[in-house]
């Protein structure tokens, strides 16, 4: 029997094991647009309906298998700000049954989770940046979900930027390409290792990386020289890295 007073899903009747994200990042309007797809597994019988954590986000509709359903945001708020998303399913369904969700979905730009710096914030002055914060119960304003560490998922993502700017995420980066004419990039992501929802993140901006050892790399604005910082701070390499 799980317990969470922090989430209002359904833990006990619902679990997820995975989430893909397709989104796009909008400068302009300071949000993330696009779809989250949820991969589900009842632990309960007689499962009727699967309820989400939302916060400041905008439902467009819900789909399985291509056909809708029917879906109300909770007329309560709890303290945590926290939004109930319903959505009936077609019919109850016994433990231990597998199936996905598409919610259709765009973040607002009151969303604790979502950061928008204008170029006058960052060092080089020339690009916008945007990061994320989902830690602790956050998460929930950056896509619908079971915001709750009672679980571990695994995520993929597909995340489209404006070019020249570059995206990165908790996960490994799995390729990119050129959409559109050109002036936007496709940045797509995969985490095999199961986490909870808090350590999903996104991180848009003018960015470049330097690899630091056979398995880290520090990613930065240009900008930033990392050479002058160490000598600054007094480190020595070795403490450094």
């Amino acid at each position: 029997m799980y317990y969470d007073p922090s989430t209002l899903s359904n833990i006990n009747e619902i679990q997820t094991s995975h989430i893909e994200l397709n989104l796009r990042v909008d400068f302009e309007h300071k949000i993330l647009d696009g779809s989250v797809t949820l991969s589900l597994i009842t632990i309960a019988d007689n499962v009727n309906k699967v309820i989400l954590d939302t916060k400041s986000l905008i439902i467009k509709s819900v789909s399985q298998d291509g056909r809708q359903l029917k879906f109300h945001l909770n007329n309560e708020i709890d303290c945590f700000g926290t939004t109930g998303l319903h959505i009936e399913l077609e019919k109850p369904l016994t433990a231990g049954i597998k199936f996905k969700l598409e919610i259709s979905y765009n973040t607002m730009i009151q969303g604790t989770a979502t950061q928008w710096l204008e170029p006058s914030q960052t060092v080089g002055k020339k690009h916008p940046y945007l990061f994320t914060q989902c830690q602790d119960i956050h998460a929930r304003s950056l896509l619908p979900c079971q915001d709750t560490p009672c679980f571990k998922l695994t995520y993929s993502a597909n995340i489209q930027v404006p070019h020249p700017l570059r995206a990165l995420m908790s996960a490994i980066g799995v390729g990119d390409e050129k959409i559109g004419d050109g002036k936007s990039k496709l940045y797509k992501f995969e985490q095999k290792v199961k986490i909870p929802s808090y350590l999903i993140a996104l991180a848009v901006g003018n960015l470049a990386g330097k690899e630091i050892g056979p398995r880290s790399t520090v990613w930065a604005e240009p900008e930033i020289n990392v050479e002058k910082y160490q000598e600054r701070i007094g480190l020595g390499e070795e403490n450094f890295y």
